[in-house]
């Protein structure tokens, strides 16, 4: 589960980063952005901070659900100041929802082609 986590989180920093490669400028004077010097410490913090999140929340027996896990996500990214990349990560949960996917790898690896494929949650738009 850990590496879903951060898999998503990832996808959600890559979408930003991706949108602001057009103007290189926009990238450099993002405060949200050049924060994310060593992405992938970041992103282990942030996942460690959502495992214990989580231990918390079974201690006593109960299964935590997906949807949890994902809130526990946008509030960690949120706690740490990375809007944009949260706004992402809501956009694709939304995206997933409007199109009927269930949790699993399944959707996490289509927002990857997505997102390969030139899709930028960060931007998209939802009639």
């Amino acid at each position: 589960m850990p590496k879903k986590i951060t898999l998503a989180m990832q996808a959600a920093f890559n979408s930003v980063m991706d949108a602001a490669a057009p103007n290189n400028v926009a990238a450099q004077t993002n405060p949200e952005l050049s924060k994310v010097s060593n992405l992938e410490q970041v992103l282990r913090q942030m996942t460690a901070e959502i495992e214990a999140d989580i231990y918390e929340l079974s201690k006593n027996g109960n299964a935590v659900q997906v949807e949890t896990i994902q809130d526990l996500v946008e509030k960690t990214l949120i706690e740490h100041n990375y809007y944009a990349a949260v706004k992402s990560f809501i956009l694709y949960r939304v995206e997933r929802t409007k199109s009927g996917i269930q949790g699993g790898i399944l959707p996490l690896i289509f927002f990857f082609y997505r997102c390969a494929a030139g899709f930028n949650p960060y931007s998209a738009r939802f009639s």
